[in-house]
């Protein structure tokens, strides 16, 4: 169908808080603000009553081409697709940072309520995997509090499978702003940080601990 065009502009301020852990020493907007952005502009550009009850479904072929740092002027433009089934659409997001594109994506956007897709077969985990403690975690990845998202993890045999582990509490700085008595969905873990930290299992598994051969201590 035809494209609806929204733009909008942000920065991210260099004193947020998650600058302090994303990284250390040399701050990087993350890809995950940058997609949550463009959620909170399509709530804005979606008509009220049509956006109600609506979330985040999947992501698609999201691409991170050029560093962003804090303080950046970020342009974002969304188009959106004819909706293809009832109320749920896709917008393509585009972010641009001192006239080049420095990221862009697909957000699937649909009733928050809707079944999920099937979930795969759980990986069967043996004494013989590898356990990848705290201190495993925090020396292989470069993220730190309050973006680490990954507690500790289970390498298997071959180097080739990992299984991350991850608790959420009410400590989490996304639950900071509840308000009182919160309750219902004002408690689901955002769709966008279980995306980081899958993002980080998936770094521990091709950034040193899935290499085989290679020694985790």
């Amino acid at each position: 169908g035809e494209a609806i065009p929204f733009c909008a502009s942000f920065r991210v301020t260099p004193g947020h808080p998650v600058m302090l852990g994303h990284y250390p020493g040399r701050p990087v907007v993350p890809g995950t603000c940058l997609l949550d952005a463009a959620l909170q502009a399509i709530e804005i550009a979606q008509p009220p009553q049509e956006g109600r009850g609506l979330g985040l479904r999947q992501i698609l072929g999201a691409q991170f081409l050029h560093v962003v740092v804090p303080g950046d002027p970020i342009e974002l433009t969304l188009s959106r697709a004819a909706p293809t089934a009832a109320r749920v659409s896709t917008w393509r997001a585009s972010f641009a940072s001192r006239s080049r594109q420095v990221a862009r994506a697909g957000l699937c956007i649909g009733p928050a309520d809707a079944a999920s897709p099937q979930e795969p077969p759980s990986l069967h985990v043996t004494p013989a995997w590898t356990v990848l403690d705290p201190h495993d975690v925090a020396r292989l990845l470069p993220h730190r509090s309050p973006l680490l998202l990954v507690d500790a993890a289970r390498l298997s045999p071959d180097g080739m499978s990992l299984v991350a582990t991850r608790s959420v509490s009410l400590a989490d700085s996304c639950y900071a702003q509840l308000p009182p008595a919160a309750g219902g969905r004002w408690l689901d873990y955002p769709a966008l940080l279980a995306v980081e930290s899958f993002a980080q299992a998936a770094g521990l598994l091709l950034g040193g601990a899935g290499q085989s051969g290679v020694p985790l201590l």
